[in-house]
């Protein structure tokens, strides 16, 4: 279902520069969750993608469950034969369809892209290439009747699957849909899809083509790629296996994203979806009361799950509820005047700029019943 580009589109990221050594640990982070295939990296750009394409193939050929490591080529004679020469198990050929890279870019015409794909395809079989993913770039503003009659050239010349490029990430998932559905109907080898996230949309769209029949979805860890990246690994993996029933190993996915953002020099976002330290730390007055009485109430899946961890802290926007059971659950008694104590943890709170720490708690409760009725300042709006 899943194809980790983290090697190949994520090192593609402006000022993304992974040393040989990070990208073996990334490719082992990678196969620790279990995707289906590792594209490694790209034919001809970097000197590091023969040794990763062995690593993984030693891998995963001894662990016979079947899956694959891919290589990416542009559609060019040269590029494919090195990428063969690589002995993957896949070669995944990128070939734009929009008439606005195949005249601007290219310089050429719609009938020079069949002839070539027809070619390129027809070599493969000759040099004995098993499987050839045919790529089609910019799918989401080529002519779509164009791109079809490219997609079964592919097939009828023995390509094994398409994978549809949105390359600029316009679409939305009901677009997606739309354009998957198509391309899966009118073919008999798989459809895979590539999709850039430029409007936030790419992980909803890759899972939205996953339901609408395709058979794989490009993604990297932490969504890294060009411009704004591609899908997300650990949101796609964590949700097939939370909500469809995939098995993937969600254990792996945090080592994952913290591997690669130690990488590109970065720390994983604190709120990061299914992967962020502080996804069910509370403060608010409603959600921690809630959690006090059952902690599903405010969260999709436990923690645990993910490797996190649960934290419920009283701050500025705290209640009376949630400071009775912080107390509670710290053992200190609960003061006559809760509502007071309520407003001092809210002000220290302010002025802290942050939630508290279950250590000041104890001491401003102190505090607070030292001070009795004296007049107390009322607490922040």
């Amino acid at each position: 279902m899943l194809i980790d580009s983290t090697l190949r589109e994520g090192e593609q990221r402006f000022g993304a520069y992974f040393s040989a050594q990070a990208k073996h640990a990334v490719l082992d982070r990678v196969a620790a969750v279990g995707v289906e295939e590792i594209e490694a990296g790209c034919a001809g750009r970097c000197p590091d993608t023969p040794a990763l394409v062995a690593r993984a193939r030693a891998m995963f050929d001894a662990e016979g469950r079947g899956r694959a490591v891919s290589v990416w080529c542009a559609a060019r004679k040269p590029d494919l034969e090195l990428a063969l020469s690589m002995r993957p198990h896949r070669v995944c050929l990128g070939l734009p369809v929009s008439d606005a890279h195949i005249e601007k870019r290219l310089k050429t015409t719609r009938a020079d892209i069949l002839n070539r794909l027809t070619g390129l395809l027809r070599h493969a079989r000759a040099l004995g290439a098993a499987y050839i993913s045919v790529g089609l770039e910019d799918a989401s503003r080529a002519d779509p009747d164009f791109a079809l009659d490219v997609a079964r050239l592919a097939q009828d010349e023995g390509a094994a699957r398409v994978r549809l490029s949105d390359t600029v990430g316009i679409l939305s998932p009901g677009e997606t849909t739309a354009l998957v559905g198509r391309f899966v109907n009118a073919l008999c080898i798989p459809v895979a899809v590539h999709c850039h996230d430029d409007f936030g949309l790419a992980t909803a769209n890759a899972l939205a083509a996953l339901d609408a029949g395709a058979a794989f979805a490009d993604c990297a860890a932490l969504g890294i790629g060009e411009r704004a990246g591609i899908a997300a690994t650990e949101r796609l993996a964590a949700y097939l296996s939370l909500r469809r029933g995939a098995g993937y190993d969600l254990a792996a996915l945090a080592p994952l994203c913290a591997t690669v953002a130690e990488t590109l020099g970065e720390r994983v976002p604190p709120h990061a979806p299914v992967v962020g330290e502080r996804l069910f730390w509370v403060e608010s007055g409603l959600h921690a009361d809630a959690q006090y009485k059952c902690s599903s109430l405010y969260e999709p899946f436990p923690p645990e799950t993910l490797g996190l961890t649960r934290r419920i802290a009283l701050g500025k926007k705290s209640g009376n509820a949630a400071v009775r059971a912080k107390l509670a659950e710290l053992g200190v008694a609960e003061p006559a005047d809760l509502d007071r104590l309520t407003r001092t943890i809210r002000a220290a709170a302010g002025t802290k700029g942050d939630a508290l720490d279950d250590a000041e708690i104890p001491e401003l409760a102190s505090v607070d019943a030292e001070a009795g009725l004296s007049p107390h300042p009322a607490a922040p709006a």
